[in-house]
Parts: structure tokens; C-alpha cells; sequence
């Protein structure tokens, strides 16, 4: 039994690898696959990063990969970075009337829970005006369409709900609907951009980055998978697809993709940017921006300023018996990342009471110490810092 699960095991891995290291396809294969279809099909909608056919999604039948547009995780096997699909309609040379086309993609934030917090960016028409374009070839390059280039370029990725409607001259109009939805990364690929960044390289003051992208976004769809932007379709059969996202209550706005992240660097209140939903690298480099930001990043230097100002002679004791270093799951952290951390996601709204300093104990960190570590327990009965050392063994 032992060896038939190894063997298991290893072929999981190998298809791990090959979708990850999938080859890349040329036009010249891509046009050969959208030339077969079209001698079958009057009419075809395709992604032509791999010639896949998209298919219309009856509403009153389950979404279906066929139904599904992906962004996909990375580019080639050179580029980690994620790529919108090349979406084309094709239209048989047979058909010589003129034909217009035009495209729309709906999302509603929180995937439908906070659609009140919906932005006019999150709804995408292409043409930008919502007319038709009128088509002077039996070819209509979404992807390369100005309008769509110039979305990208203003706004970043897009993703939702989409309708694909088509007039030929002489007939009525026509509708494809689907969904443009996202792909997660390969979780080696996701680790080794995180920690391009030099603050989270091994060693660095951010070292901990990988283990908070783990923690918040790990078996959104399945277990031992880290680093999920996406819902996939065959976990979450309605919104497969969608961003993985929190709900925080009330109406805020919930937390969004690989680090589940919530406002901005300044107002953590704030929608974030449409990109940092549907790419997962700008939900990365965003997390970063939390973290660096002052509202963060000298969390601690303020916290620590703050006990000095309260009591006599902080400044003397602090140099006798300076904030201390926490072992905690294995790991161990300066007052300062410890502080770091547990604001990301563990801080509990309130600042007083983390590092309770008492200036006529001795020296030391523990009960009856001078410092003594009160964060807030989760639910499941651990530290915010617990679960993120947890997470730094992997």
C-alpha cells in the first residue's frame, strides 16, 4: 500500500510540474486549432494563449470549465508573471455580411457580498462607450483591440462575469456568455517572487512574508495548496473562478486573494485597486506596501515611544532591559517583527496591552517578567504570531 501511494503521489507531482511548465504555443499553432474549429463552427470564441475554444454558458446550467476564460498564472515557462487571455471571436470565411462585436464583464465586489462597494472599473466594456465595433475582417482580436489595451494599461487585470454579443447583418444579435476567471500560481513559483523582494529574501526583516501568504490564503480550494488568488471551479462550483475572498462583517471591504488584502497602505477601509484582485502578483507587491508602509512599518518604534512617554525612566530601563526576542513554535522574533506580524492580521483593532511592560519586575519575558507578550487569541486558540511561525517551517 505504502509503495502504490508513493507511486500516486509522484504522479501528482508530475502533472503538478507539467501544468506549471506547460509548453507554449505559437500563432502558427493556434491559428491551425481556430482553422479546424471553424470548418466545424460557423462561429468560435477562443483564447488564443492555447487555443482553447470557450464555450456559451447556459444560465440554467452549472458553470463549466468549457464556460471559463482563465488568467493564467504565468506567462511561459521563462515568465512567472500572469497573463490575461488572448480572447478572439472568429467568424467562417463563408459568412460575407458585416458583422459587429462588442464585450462586456461584470464583477461585484466580494463576489457578490459587498456589491455596494462595487467601482466603475470593476465593470469593463470593450469598446469603452458599450457600442458595437464593426469588424472589417471575419476576426475580432479582443486582446489586441485599443480599447482593451488601453484598460490594461490604465487599470490592470479584469475578471467576472462576461457577455460576448454579435450581430451579422441580416440577423438578429447573439450572445455568448462565460466567465473570465483566474488560475493560481504554482506554489514555487509564487514562494520565489515573494522573495525577490529583498526585505522577505531568507534572512531579511520580512522573512516571515511567505509564512503570512501561506496562512491567509492555504486550502482556500484544497489541502496543501498555499497560495490561492482564486476559487477553482471544481471546489466552489458557484463561483469558481472568483477571487478568494473574507468576508471582515458589516460592510467592509473583506480581504482579497494570496494575502487576503484589506484597504490600502494608508486606509484599511479603502477599496483595493481591481488589479490586486485579479493579479496575483499586484496582490503580492500590495501586501508589501501594507507592510513597509509607516502605518505599519513603524508600528512598533511608535508602541515602544508610546510606553517611554508613560513611564518615568522608560528610557533608562529600556536600555537595561530592552524589549525582547520570542520563541514561539520553534521561531524566534525581535519584539519588533513580532509586533510587525501581529499587526498584519492579529492585532485585535487595539494597541495598548501587546507588550505589557512592567517597570519593577526584573528583567526577562514571562509572568512576573518586565515584559510580558498579551496578544489576542484566535478563535482557534492561537496567537496570530503562532499560526504565522507555524507556517515558517514549510
Amino acid at each position: 500500500m505504502v509503495f502504490i501511494a508513493v507511486i500516486i503521489a509522484g504522479l501528482a507531482t508530475v502533472l503538478i510540474i507539467t501544468q506549471f511548465l506547460k509548453t507554449d504555443h505559437s500563432r502558427v499553432e493556434i491559428d491551425a486549432k481556430i482553422n479546424k474549429l471553424l470548418s466545424k463552427q460557423p462561429v468560435i470564441l477562443v483564447d488564443a494563449f492555447n487555443g482553447k475554444q470557450i464555450r456559451n454558458w447556459q444560465l440554467s446550467q452549472s458553470l463549466k470549465p468549457r464556460n471559463m476564460a482563465l488568467i493564467h498564472a504565468h506567462t511561459s515557462k521563462q515568465n512567472i508573471s500572469p497573463s490575461m487571455p488572448k480572447l478572439e471571436i472568429h467568424f467562417a470565411g463563408s459568412i460575407t455580411n458585416s458583422i459587429n462585436v462588442k464585450l462586456l464583464v461584470d464583477y461585484q465586489r466580494g463576489n457578490g457580498a459587498r456589491k455596494s462597494r462595487t467601482t466603475e472599473n470593476d465593470i469593463v466594456a470593450i469598446p469603452s462607450d458599450g457600442s458595437f465595433r464593426n469588424l472589417e475582417r471575419n476576426a475580432w482580436r479582443i486582446h489586441e483591440d485599443p480599447d482593451f489595451v488601453n484598460e490594461i494599461s490604465q487599470h490592470g487585470f479584469f475578471g467576472g462575469d462576461a457577455i460576448l454579443t454579435y450581430q451579422i447583418e441580416g440577423a438578429r444579435e447573439e450572445k455568448i456568455r462565460f466567465r473570465i476567471g483566474g488560475e493560481n500560481p504554482d506554489d514555487k513559483a509564487c514562494t520565489e517572487f515573494i522573495r525577490s523582494f529583498p526585505e522577505a529574501s531568507p534572512g531579511g526583516k520580512l522573512a516571515f512574508m511567505c509564512a503570512i501568504a501561506r496562512h491567509e490564503s492555504k486550502h482556500k480550494n484544497r489541502k496543501n495548496v498555499f497560495y490561492n488568488q482564486f476559487l477553482q471551479l471544481r471546489t466552489h462550483r458557484q463561483k469558481g473562478g472568483f477571487p478568494t475572498w473574507n468576508s471582515d462583517g458589516g460592510s467592509a471591504p473583506g480581504g482579497y486573494g494570496v494575502f487576503q488584502v484589506t484597504g490600502t497602505d494608508e486606509d484599511p477601509q479603502a477599496n483595493i485597486p481591481r488589479d490586486q484582485i485579479w493579479n496575483w502578483q499586484s496582490n503580492v507587491s500590495a501586501a508589501f506596501g501594507i507592510m513597509t508602509h509607516q502605518f505599519k512599518g513603524s508600528l512598533a518604534n511608535r508602541y515602544f515611544n508610546r510606553i517611554k512617554r508613560k513611564v518615568p525612566q522608560a528610557e533608562r530601563l529600556f536600555e537595561q532591559c530592552p524589549p525582547p526576542k520570542i520563541t514561539v513554535a520553534g521561531e524566534t522574533f525581535t519584539a519588533r517583527q513580532a509586533v510587525w506580524i501581529t499587526a498584519y492580521n492579529g492585532w485585535g483593532g487595539v494597541l495598548r496591552n501587546r507588550f505589557v511592560f512592567s517597570k519593577n519586575n526584573p528583567c526577562g519575558l514571562g509572568p512576573g517578567k518586565r515584559w510580558y507578550w498579551n496578544p489576542p487569541v484566535k478563535p482557534n486558540g492561537k496567537t496570530y504570531l503562532r499560526l504565522i511561525a507555524e507556517e515558517m517551517k514549510y
